[in-house]
């Protein structure tokens, strides 16, 4: 990903400020203030807030004045939901030449599906598996150890290929729901959601805007927060040159 932006990164790279989390949001209709966790404050006529639904529905940033009830409603409607995606590396390929193989155990959402990545036209010969589970499932599994994980993964592959097929040799998962800049992996709505409460979910407060996927119809996917951050750029940039959000 870095390789992929290098060249557009590199003209504003000592713009971007890390490893500082962000406090506090003032915004008004006369411009936006951000205050961070080292006391620093960033002002700007305009600003564009890409946090996850989970972020903006917790306390990590306190928004002065608090956000208005519409805009609250439609963050508590399309909260995060987990999904982790657990790569497996093998010293061989013991299962067959499938892409998919489906899992019918007795608990729901028990390692449903293994995905063959060791098939042709991804990793032939590197011996991977990728494995998916989701919501409580997944939150006990990013709250416990890989070695725990790798046990258990390892016991019920052998139920299913049986006890002589080797042990995993490695193991790798994210843990999206523990990380609290993320607080989940993806936004999933509840039912209810109507189409007006994700437009105000994009909406903006004064002169504070909102982006990512969350705020597109392609919610859960990479491109909905592509789309999102073109289309609050053109905004932002059109107010700032013309006085006017209409691209």
């Amino acid at each position: 990903m870095i390789t992929l932006y290098r060249g557009i990164y590199q003209k504003f790279r000592n713009k971007i400020k890390l490893r500082r989390a962000v406090k506090e949001i003032k915004y008004s209709s006369s411009g936006v203030e951000v205050t961070t966790s080292r006391g620093e404050v960033y002002t700007a006529d305009y600003a564009i807030c890409t946090f996850s639904t989970g972020v903006l529905a917790s306390d990590l940033v306190t928004f002065n004045p608090p956000l208005p009830e519409w805009k609250r409603e439609a963050i508590l409607k399309m909260p995060m939901s987990i999904f982790t995606k657990i790569f497996l590396k093998f010293p061989y390929k013991f299962w067959d030449d499938n892409e998919f193989v489906m899992h019918a155990a007795s608990q729901r959402g028990y390692f449903p599906v293994f995905q063959n990545l060791a098939k042709k036209g991804f990793f032939p010969g590197s011996g991977l598996m990728l494995m998916v589970v989701t919501e409580d499932v997944a939150r006990r599994i990013e709250n416990q150890s890989f070695r725990k994980t790798r046990a258990e993964i390892y016991k019920m592959l052998k139920k299913v290929y049986g006890k002589y097929i080797p042990a995993p040799t490695n193991i790798f998962y994210p843990r999206w729901s523990r990380n609290p800049f993320f607080r989940g992996s993806y936004c999933d709505p509840v039912l209810g959601t109507t189409e007006e409460d994700m437009t105000n979910l994009g909406r903006n407060v004064e002169n504070l805007y909102f982006g990512g996927d969350a705020t597109t119809e392609w919610f859960g996917f990479m491109q909905g927060a592509y789309i999102s951050g073109v289309n609050n750029g053109k905004i932002v940039s059109n107010l700032v040159k013309n006085g006017s959000p209409v691209v």
